[in-house]
C-alpha cells in the first residue's frame, strides 16, 4: 500500500474545466476517467470472464499496460500512469484480487521508474510472472459547427492471456464532452 500512495505522489493527475457554455473545454477530465474505470472494473467483474472465479480459482496474474493515445489531445505519461493507478486502485478491481484470484501487477516500465525511486519497490520483485495484460486505448472524433464542438473519447480495454495471445475480455467506453463558444484551432 505504501508503494501505491508513492505512485499516486509521483504522478501528476490531469484536470480540465468541465463543458459548459461560455468557451468551456472539451477535454477529457479525472472524473471522466473515474467514471470510465468503474463502469470498466464492473462490466469486468460481472463478464463471463470472471464471473465464475472465486478465491480457489486458478490464480491469474495481471499486468496493466500504459494505454496508448490515440486521441487528438496530449495526455502526459503521468497522466496515462494514473488512468492505470485508478484501475488499480479501483474498489471493484480490489474485490476482484481478494475474491477471485486475481492479483494486480505493476507493468514492468512503471515498475522500473518504481524502483530507481523507492526502497519499498525494490522489494516487489516477487511473483512478476504475468498470466494476462490488460490494454487500454483511447480514441476521440471530432464534430464542430458554428460554436459548438463535441469530441466523443472511446477507451477501449482489452484483456489478452499471455500464454495464447487469446483476447479474454474485451469493452468499450464512450464519453461525450461538449462546449460552446468561440473557437481556436
Amino acid at each position: 500500500m505504501v508503494v501505491l500512495m508513492f505512485m499516486l505522489n509521483l504522478l501528476s493527475g490531469c484536470a480540465s474545466p468541465t463543458a459548459t457554455r461560455g468557451g468551456a473545454s472539451t477535454l477529457i477530465t479525472i472524473a471522466d476517467i473515474d467514471e470510465v474505470v468503474e463502469q470498466m472494473a464492473a462490466r469486468l467483474a460481472s463478464s463471463s470472464f470472471m464471473a465464475q472465479r472465486s478465491t480457489s480459482s486458478e490464480p491469474i496474474s495481471l499486468t496493466l499496460t500504459k494505454p496508448v493515445n490515440y486521441t487528438h489531445d496530449v495526455i502526459r505519461d503521468g497522466d496515462r500512469w494514473t488512468l492505470i493507478q485508478n484501475v488499480v486502485n479501483s474498489p471493484t478491481m480490489q474485490a476482484m484480487t481478494r475474491e477471485r484470484n486475481v492479483k494486480l501487477i505493476i507493468s514492468r516500465e512503471f515498475f522500473d521508474e518504481l524502483k530507481r525511486n523507492s526502497a519499498d519497490a525494490r522489494d516487489m520483485t516477487i511473483d512478476r510472472r504475468p498470466t494476462h495484460v490488460m490494454d487500454a486505448t483511447l480514441r476521440t472524433i471530432t464534430r464542430s459547427g458554428g460554436d459548438a464542438r463535441t469530441d466523443q473519447y472511446e477507451c477501449t480495454y482489452a484483456i489478452s492471456a499471455l500464454g495464447s495471445g487469446e483476447v479474454v475480455w474485451q469493452d468499450v467506453f464512450k464519453i461525450k464532452r461538449l462546449a460552446y463558444g468561440v473557437q481556436y484551432n
